[in-house]
């Protein structure tokens, strides 16, 4: 398999990135915290068959720029990637 460079983070979202929505959940972790929004035209939404989806989350990381190949599939409201991909492979999602 081919390396997938390119990609860079966020190493502190809430001092790099920061928005109201809640990345980083508190107990009890089981509860959403905050919606994703899932594209049309990904596998995710072809799984799932729905737009928005509530995630709970516990992350102070999180992707900067893609590396080529990789497609996002899924983002939080203040557009923090939540789902990513690699279409060229069967079966190679990151979230």
């Amino acid at each position: 398999m081919k390396n997938i460079v390119g990609v860079t983070l966020y190493q502190d979202l809430p001092l790099q990135h920061p928005s109201g929505v809640n990345h980083r959940g508190k107990k009890p972790y089981d509860t959403p915290d905050h919606e994703v929004k899932i594209l049309k035209e990904s596998s995710l939404y072809q799984c799932l068959r729905t737009e928005t989806l509530p995630v709970n989350s516990y992350h102070h990381q999180a992707i900067k720029d893609l590396a080529e190949g990789l497609q996002v599939m899924a983002a939080s409201p203040d557009g923090i990637v939540e789902a990513v991909c690699l279409p060229e492979k069967k079966f190679l999602w990151g979230v």
